[in-house]
């Protein structure tokens, strides 16, 4: 007698899914992973942008003003974005800010000499007082966050 087989047992959907299950498991980190590298070389090119709206701002001050590096009391974006914008026609925001609403963060150094401009990086939170320049230009940051200046340290 021939025995017709159609379909699958338990046994074979079971071990379907746990394969299925597996490779799903062993797929999502490498999604986040290029998500985080996707967001690294994003930053580091709206730095890179902002850094030559800085130096823009620096070599070609508004009328009536000194050449000097924009303060760093308002988002830097203030500076930069108005009725005859200075490379960044529109406020530029950490990838890894809340919401995509939280700027580039930027500090001016005690003398007005040197500047960095940073982000949170993959932690997605600044360091209380992590990031900040010396009068020397040297740069002080937390270790996953990425950065650009005039000084060093970056």
């Amino acid at each position: 007698m021939i025995i017709n087989k159609k379909g699958f047992t338990i046994i074979e959907i079971l071990v379907i899914i746990a394969v299925l299950i597996i490779l799903i498991g062993l797929a999502i980190p490498r999604f986040r992973a290029m998500q985080d590298n996707a967001n690294i070389a994003k930053a580091r090119g709206e730095l890179q942008t902002l850094q030559a709206a800085v130096e823009s701002y620096y070599i070609t001050p508004p009328a009536g003003t000194l050449k000097a590096f924009p303060p760093s009391t308002v988002g830097i974006s203030f500076f930069l974005t108005g009725d005859v914008p200075l490379i960044v026609a529109a406020p530029i925001y950490d990838p890894w800010g809340a919401g995509g609403t939280t700027e580039y963060n930027y500090v001016l150094s005690a003398n007005s000499r040197f500047y960095v401009i940073g982000c949170m990086g993959i932690d997605g939170a600044y360091t209380s007082g992590a990031l900040g320049i010396g009068s020397g230009g040297v740069v002080t940051k937390d270790p996953d966050d990425y950065c650009v200046t005039n000084g060093n340290g970056c």
